[in-house]
């Protein structure tokens, strides 16, 4: 309630934010939701559940429900030409990758920049490119890059596209401080 508190300001409103409630346990969610309907009948707020698939919630936190459904090609080519300037490659396959404005976006700006030492642009280069692009700014760029390749073959071993936080961590705890 404290944080609440501070959060109110004249003419301001505050909301809630559940991010990624279906990643949380199932054994906590009932618990979890009956305590957050008790804080709402309290402290009145609009609350926003995000999760990659319906939810079953309590009448009173039920609300409008807003889904976000993937690109399509055009859209996801538009997105990238916009952040790509001049490029003139095959689009369709550079974009396939990614699937989010926020990737396209930053794929094109990385076509964009790398026009000069890359002419002729492959998936391959963009992917390096990309990769290389999100790593260096994490202060330790190889052991980032290890991490991504130590995820990617865990992923393919198991023929899926995402792995639970406890084993990404897992993989994370075997790359070496040196």
């Amino acid at each position: 309630t404290d944080l609440l508190n501070r959060c109110k300001a004249p003419n301001k409103r505050t909301a809630l934010i559940v991010d990624a409630f279906n990643e949380c346990p199932h054994d906590k969610k009932d618990r979890f939701l009956q305590e957050l309907q008790s804080f709402v009948l309290k402290e009145p707020l609009p609350v926003i559940f995000t999760a990659q698939s319906p939810l079953q919630l309590p009448q009173h936190l039920r609300g409008e429900t807003l889904i976000f459904a993937d690109l399509s090609l055009e859209e996801r080519k538009a997105v990238f030409e916009a952040h790509s300037g001049d490029f003139h490659g095959d689009v369709a396959s550079l974009v396939q990758p990614f699937k989010t404005p926020l990737e396209l976006s930053l794929a094109g700006q990385c076509v964009s920049e790398s026009m000069a030492d890359v002419p002729q642009m492959t998936k391959t280069d963009l992917l390096e490119t990309y990769t290389r692009r999100l790593t260096v700014r994490t202060g330790e760029p190889q052991k980032v890059r290890e991490l991504f390749m130590r995820m990617a073959e865990a992923m393919a071993d198991q023929l899926a596209y995402s792995l639970p936080l406890r084993e990404i961590e897992q993989v994370a705890s075997t790359i070496s401080d040196h």
